[in-house]
């Protein structure tokens, strides 16, 4: 079965040790993480652990609210980009199996798939 997948993201200086993210919005190289969220849950439960990591410290609730993946495990990294402020979300979801990393800004998603 193939998924209808959104158009795939190439990352640029890729390496086998490193790629650098760029923002989706300017292109550029310099992307700051602001906060991280992680998400734990059995598959397709309402709530679950989600740790909410920032400047200020952590937070530890059962709350989904903003996980990535509909029905499972997920991981969300807020950024902001230096040369432009834009900010845009890294998150890792997953599907029927798949593991899904996504980078997105206002304008709308863009999906990295390894395969």
């Amino acid at each position: 079965m193939t998924m209808n997948r959104p158009r795939a993201v190439h990352l640029p200086k890729l390496r086998a040790d490193n790629a650098e993210l760029l923002c989706p919005s300017c292109g550029g190289e310099f992307l700051r993480q602001k906060q991280a969220q992680v998400f734990a849950r059995s598959e397709d439960a309402t709530a679950g652990v989600r740790v909410t990591f920032g400047d200020s410290g952590f937070a530890v609730d059962s709350g989904m609210g903003g996980n990535p993946s509909p029905r499972q495990d997920g991981i969300s990294i807020s950024l902001e980009c230096d040369q432009c402020g834009a900010m845009s979300e890294l998150t890792v979801s997953q599907h029927k199996g798949q593991t899904l990393i996504e980078h997105k800004a206002s304008a709308g998603p863009a999906t990295i798939y390894f395969v």
